[in-house]
Order: C-alpha cells, then sequence, then structure tokens
C-alpha cells in the first residue's frame, strides 16, 4: 500500500498533492497528508530539471502556500 492510498484509507477528504507522493511522510491527527519539503525539492528537481534554487523558490510559491481548507497538506523539514 502506498502512502497515498493510506492517507486516502485514514481520511478520504485529505489533500494530496499530484505526482510527489514520495515526499509523504505521515498523517496529522487532524487528518492532514505531512510532506518533506526537501524530498518536494528533490522531486521537483527531477521531474522538471529545476536547480535547487528554482525548486525552492517554485514550492514556495505553488506548494507551501497554498490553503485548501480543512485539509491542506502541512510541510516540514525533516532533519
Amino acid at each position: 500500500m502506498t502512502m497515498r492510498e493510506k492517507v486516502a484509507e485514514l481520511n478520504p477528504e485529505a489533500i494530496v498533492w499530484d505526482d510527489l507522493d514520495e515526499a509523504i511522510i505521515g498523517l496529522t491527527t487532524n487528518g492532514q497528508a505531512v510532506y518533506d519539503i526537501n524530498i518536494i525539492h528533490e522531486i521537483l528537481m527531477s521531474q522538471s530539471e529545476m536547480t535547487l534554487d528554482e525548486a525552492i523558490d517554485y514550492a514556495e510559491y505553488n506548494i507551501l502556500s497554498a490553503h485548501m481548507g480543512d485539509f491542506t497538506p502541512v510541510h516540514i523539514i525533516k532533519f
């Protein structure tokens, strides 16, 4: 079972980002998908041949700043 499927099973209303399944690392107690920002950057760089700076800018503008309601994903930096 993929992380996307686990999230959907636990909370069918949870929002998940397209093409970023590998960055899902869990679910909050409120039912929000949790993403690792560093993995998001890696995925963006590999999918679109972006530099790290471009991936950071793209993620900040298009992903991290999005608010889609109560089940908008949470983004963390994992050390």
